[in-house]
């Protein structure tokens, strides 16, 4: 039997996950997120991590990095179980890290427990001198990927919100014309809209759930529109350059935190994505509150408002 550290920042999904361990006879500890868990970790450590990916303040993917780069935690092989990084790319990605298997959620019983037997077969006790798998991509490239992840993630909330406030939208208009013509269909139609707002709360709480694992990253999260103007200025953006939200929103992004001489070249590279529509890496410095330079690499992807018009750009950053 195995000593199993579970982390899921779903107390939910963290009990059943821990009551199935537990049924096949072992031992297992619990953390919230990736911060919690290194914690847990380097004060007893497991023989086996089965982690959530989407989680706050330190997400799977990070947790992992770290705890391969960690020479005492290194061996222990990883499970990821995930129910919002579903696609071939986030596999993929998750074992280029070093993880051992890659499961979604919902899993059944026995094939959970399956892979934790194969999974501990294949690597033997802890400590033993087995071939654990490393991480199979640099640093470089983990960086790249891991913002491309962020992003992409982030612009798949972007496009349901906006799918979302349209049928909202859509529907209120149904509405509006129905309750003029047919006052006795008041109460039908008020179900109605109370299932579209069930809908779109539940919406916006998934967006709140991918925001609060980007913000609690150490990442910069960026939102201008086609003038420069910042319109969302994320926490872990906050942290990293000493700005507050609200003295940064509202403002040219290029004036506050691009330094002088830097200026007119980021603007000339701004134009040239809008113009044309699509995706680009880059690195450049920023200046922060201090007064400091900070080298950031940028994965940068237009955004489209809801008649289609290419509206500014979103940025995820990552220090150098």
């Amino acid at each position: 039997m195995m000593r199993i550290l579970v982390v899921d920042d779903d107390q939910a999904a963290r009990h059943l996950v821990t009551s199935i361990a537990r049924s096949a006879g072992h031992e297992v500890l619990t953390a919230s997120d990736g911060a919690e868990a290194l914690e847990v970790a380097r004060t007893e450590p497991p023989e086996l991590l089965v982690s959530d990916i989407l989680m706050p303040r330190m997400d799977g993917y990070q947790l992992v990095r770290e705890w391969k780069s960690d020479p005492a935690l290194a061996p222990i092989p990883v499970v990821f179980l995930t129910a919002s990084y579903t696609d071939s790319a986030d596999e993929r990605f998750a074992m280029d890290l070093g993880a051992e298997r890659f499961l979604t959620k919902p899993v059944e019983p026995d094939v959970l427990l399956a892979v934790l037997a194969e999974v501990a077969e294949s690597t033997g006790p802890r400590g033993a001198a087995m071939a654990q798998r490393q991480p199979r991509i640099g640093e470089g490239e983990i960086l790249r990927e891991y913002s491309d992840r962020l992003v992409r993630k982030l612009e798949q909330k972007v496009i349901e919100l906006q799918q979302s406030n349209n049928m909202l939208n859509a529907a209120m208009d149904a509405l509006s014309t129905e309750l003029q013509v047919k006052t006795a269909l008041i109460e039908e139609l008020g179900g109605r809209i109370d299932a579209d707002h069930e809908r779109e709360v539940d919406d916006l709480r998934a967006h709140d759930e991918l925001g609060d694992a980007i913000d609690g990253a150490q990442v910069l999260a960026v939102v201008v529109d086609a003038r420069g103007v910042v319109t969302y200025f994320g926490r872990g953006a906050e942290r990293l350059t000493g700005f507050a939200a609200d003295e940064v929103v509202g403002r040219d992004w290029f004036e506050v935190l691009v330094p002088a001489g830097e200026r007119d070249a980021r603007r000339s590279a701004m134009a040239t994505l809008l113009a044309s529509g699509g995706t680009d890496r880059n690195e450049s410095v920023l200046t922060t509150a201090r007064g400091e330079r900070l080298t950031i690499a940028w994965t940068d992807v237009c955004w489209r408002d809801d008649s289609g018009d290419i509206a500014g750009v979103l940025a995820i950053g990552v220090p150098q």
